[in-house]
């Protein structure tokens, strides 16, 4: 044909390989449901987390189809929406009732520590800073369509407001002997969260789940010291922003000659660093 290669025909969204859910995944799920309990014990408006949480837990273990490149745009956007709904819709929620915490700005010195933690959990990653900033790292991973680019831009930079509401706001509801308990659930939480969606428990590396450990404990420690959300907010932000340059820099599908089918580059052995990084990245602090 004189009009090149034909796409091959989007696949469907779910892969009746990923379900039932996998024991990792099935852990991950009971982790978070012991966070809920906790949540309703906590009380208050934070009851409200109970069912956030566990609905957000049943969206994370559908078995989405992996490379997403295979699959249309509509399911791309579709899972990226249904990774931020429930924490955002939280988050919502808290705004609609001029929840109190939301108002608690943190004394000027929080601010640049917030900062330094962000920046030290990117440095903790491991990733060549020069080449996220530079491009050459994206230029490593598989090509894709702008609108699949979109998509996980918007999934990695909507994911922070929601998370810190969900798995740090809640420490500022309690004080003395539960504050211990409840930042160690809620820290358990979060990374848990991280690996709910199928496959994605083998694409952590050691590295990337040691960042997502020290990144949950930084996190909710920054948010109790400072009495605040806000220095954990912008850490988290930080840290989440070379996942978006990764992905905002990636090849565009058909831009070079010679490109690769989408299902080929995504499996590319020499796009995998960057791929699994921008991947990891997208909801992680």
């Amino acid at each position: 044909m004189t009009g090149g290669a034909r796409r091959p025909a989007a696949q469907s969204s779910f892969d009746p390989a990923n379900w039932p859910p996998d024991a990792p995944r099935l852990v991950a799920a009971a982790l978070e449901v012991c966070f809920a309990a906790a949540l309703y014990l906590v009380g208050g408006f934070w009851r409200l987390g109970v069912p956030i949480v566990v609905a957000d837990t049943c969206l994370m273990l559908l078995p989405w189809r992996y490379p997403r490149s295979e699959r249309s745009t509509f399911s791309i956007w579709a899972e990226a929406v249904l990774y931020l709904a429930c924490p955002t819709a939280l988050f919502a929620v808290a705004i609609a009732g001029s929840q109190p915490w939301l108002s608690l700005v943190p004394a000027p010195q929080w601010w640049p520590v917030g900062f330094a933690v962000g920046v030290a959990l990117v440095r903790l990653s491991g990733l060549p800073l020069r080449a996220v900033i530079s491009g050459a790292l994206a230029s490593l991973a598989f090509p894709t369509t702008v609108r699949h680019k979109l998509a996980r831009c918007v999934s990695i930079a909507g994911a922070p407001p929601g998370e810190e509401t969900l798995y740090r706001a809640p420490l500022l509801a309690v004080h003395g002997a539960t504050m211990l308990p409840l930042g160690v659930l809620a820290a358990v939480g979060f990374v848990a969260r991280h690996h709910l969606p199928p496959g994605q428990h083998g694409r952590t590396t050691r590295r990337v789940l040691a960042t997502q450990c020290v990144a949950a404990c930084a996190l909710g420690a920054l948010t109790w010291a400072s009495r605040s959300i806000y220095p954990a907010l912008l850490a988290h932000a930080l840290n989440n922003t070379p996942g978006l340059l990764l992905e905002a820099r990636r090849p565009i599908l058909g831009e070079q000659p010679g490109d690769p089918e989408p299902a080929m580059a995504e499996n590319s052995t020499g796009a995998s660093t960057a791929a699994s990084t921008a991947e990891t990245q997208r909801g992680d602090a």
